[in-house]
């Protein structure tokens, strides 16, 4: 797969590969959960009608590969700025106005994202100390899918401060070239 990254950070190398790659393996595991996810309602849906059997648990297991697709696919719209922008009026602006109001922009997105960051932290860790599973007959444990909902988050929380940063160092250099510009 290849990802746009045009507009992501540019400041710092070693950290935009080491992100790129988690990022990578993060939407390659959501392409994956689909695969899977698919593969198990066709499953259940034709052991329903064939057999009169589903495969157990699969509503708690459709419900897991949810959150790893949606949320592991999040992080990689962050990395590639692929989030909802009104262009109308930063196409207006110049260069430096352009990365200081993507910071800003990514800020609110930090301040969204963070709460959502430790209540997911929280969550696996309830579900880690106590043990807990979904109820049913495979008792799946629950700790699988909070730690996907909580890898996601972690990743769009780092990227978007990494994003803040890099917007301010563009915002605060002397000059705006085409290297910066956007």
């Amino acid at each position: 797969m290849e990802l746009d990254y045009g507009r992501s950070g540019r400041r710092f190398p070693r950290v935009e590969r080491m992100f790129r790659l988690l990022e990578s393996l993060g939407l390659w595991a959501s392409a994956l959960a689909v695969v899977v996810l698919g593969s198990l309602v066709i499953v259940s849906i034709a052991g329903r009608v064939l057999i009169g059997r589903i495969v157990p648990d699969d509503n708690i297991l459709v419900g897991d590969l949810m959150v790893a697709i949606v949320a592991l696919s999040w992080a990689v719209v962050i990395a590639t700025r692929g989030n909802i922008a009104v262009e109308v009026f930063t196409n207006w602006v110049g260069p430096r106005a352009r990365h200081l109001l993507d910071a800003f922009g990514s800020l609110i997105g930090l301040a969204m994202v963070l709460p959502l960051t430790w209540a997911s932290w929280l969550m696996l860790g309830n579900a880690l100390t106590r043990g807990t599973y979904h109820d049913g007959l495979l008792h799946v444990p629950q700790w699988p899918g909070r730690l996907l909902f909580f890898y996601a988050f972690l990743m769009m929380s780092c990227r978007l401060v990494l994003l803040i940063v890099d917007d301010l160092f563009g915002f605060a250099s002397k000059r705006a070239d085409d290297s910066t510009a956007r």
